[in-house]
């Protein structure tokens, strides 16, 4: 009975992005429709398309994104200004980097700034883009339950201390911005 548990878990897990909506966001059409191209075979996925930062973030205004394929240098973005940009407009959504940068300091520095994870163009093919995607959705997934662990009681669902001083910060830094 356990192993048949394990099995319908991992089957669940394993189809993770059917169903949700996905926004590629990239200036070259060619790398933007490969990426497309890469995913006709997950079921149920809406892909919605952007070339510039400012077109995504309306559409991340309009529309309801829970994963983001981004490229970093964009005519009106570059580099981790587009991943803070991103992650701001769109705090919930897995946001994976996909660039043909091979700097790993600039790699690391986006996952600090909240990418799930970076991937080469030149090392692309279906498979690892689809298991990026699957895995870095399932990280996504733990850090929210984490969060929710760290900053609610399990009882009552209250916010705890720690998200009382967290939001009292939050709001103690933008009354500083503002004056």
């Amino acid at each position: 009975a356990m192993a048949c548990e394990l099995y319908r878990r991992r089957a669940e897990r394993s189809d993770n992005l059917a169903g949700t909506t996905l926004l590629v966001l990239d200036d070259n059409p060619g790398d933007a429709f490969l990426v497309e191209e890469y995913l006709t075979r997950v079921e149920n996925l809406r892909v919605l398309r952007a070339e510039r930062l400012g077109e995504a973030l309306r559409l991340l205004h309009d529309e309801q994104v829970e994963l983001i394929v981004s490229d970093l240098s964009l005519p009106d973005a570059c580099g981790v200004d587009t991943v803070v940009r991103l992650r701001a407009a769109a705090p919930n959504a897995t946001l994976v980097v996909c660039s043909r940068s091979e700097d790993e300091g600039l790699a690391e520095q986006l996952i600090l700034l909240g990418a799930q994870d970076v991937l080469r163009k030149r090392t692309l093919d279906e498979q690892l883009l689809v298991r990026t995607l699957r895995f870095a959705r399932e990280r996504k997934r733990a850090e929210e339950r984490l969060a929710q662990m760290a900053f609610y009681d399990p009882l009552t669902g209250l916010a705890n201390r720690a998200k009382f001083e967290e939001a009292a910060a939050h709001a103690l830094a933008r009354a500083r911005r503002r004056s």
